[in-house]
């Protein structure tokens, strides 16, 4: 869906709501065009905000200069599409396969109808969970982006060795993983969750986003 001119001039002036639902993941879903950006939000948290969404623009901007112009990249837990719209906007020159994983029925259909124009490379976006779909993928990437939020918190499933592993084999030799968390949101969270995957990824790096935490390993 395109939005008008009008709808984009306003968002720089005031929030403009394009949409609200309940899924069955989440009570309350609002999808706003603020400043000319599409914003995903729940009661208590933000989950896509275009080339603002910091997670990325972080991980993006520090792996950048490892990663093949013409690769592949996974996003599990693909929002509304902040990743192509900050590819297109920051690194136009880069012509990555894209594929999203979105697990909610609403959002994954709010990011078909409001898709970004990302060229010159390609989006495959698809409804599943994020576990199911690392178990079974059959392919493999240059990078993958991992920001699997309900609310503020990560799954526990999500924080297992084992899915980190299976993060991991998707992987191509030299591919990066960038898993991004709230600490905070779960007390017990930062420290076993970064236990487990410094075993996973025993070289990685870790970039601290606020109150965001941005793990970085490297195959």
């Amino acid at each position: 869906m395109q939005l008008n001119w009008f709808q984009h001039v306003r968002s720089y002036f005031s929030p403009v709501l394009l949409e609200t639902a309940a899924s069955a993941i989440h009570p309350f879903l609002q999808l706003h065009l603020v400043s000319g950006r599409l914003q995903l939000s729940t009661a208590t948290a933000v989950y896509s905000y275009g080339d603002y969404y910091t997670p990325i623009v972080a991980g993006f901007d520090k792996v950048a200069p490892l990663i093949s112009k013409t690769g592949s990249l996974l996003v599990l837990g693909y929002g509304v599409g902040s990743v192509p719209v900050f590819l297109n906007k920051k690194y136009p020159e880069y012509s990555l396969q894209l594929t999203g994983v979105e697990y909610d029925a609403v959002i994954y259909e709010w990011a078909k109808r409001y898709s970004p124009n990302y060229e010159p490379g390609a989006i495959s976006l698809i409804q599943a969970d994020a576990s199911e779909f690392v178990a079974n993928c059959q392919h493999a990437y240059d990078l993958i982006f991992v920001d699997l939020f309900h609310e503020q918190m990560v799954a526990t499933h999500f924080q297992t060795i084992e899915f980190m592993e299976s993060c991991k084999k998707l992987l191509l030799p030299n591919g990066i993983l960038l898993y991004n968390i709230i600490p905070l949101a779960t007390t017990d969270l930062s420290a076993e969750f970064g236990n487990h995957f410094k075993a996973v990824f025993t070289k990685n790096e870790l970039l601290h986003l606020n109150k965001n935490e941005l793990w970085i390993g490297y195959r």
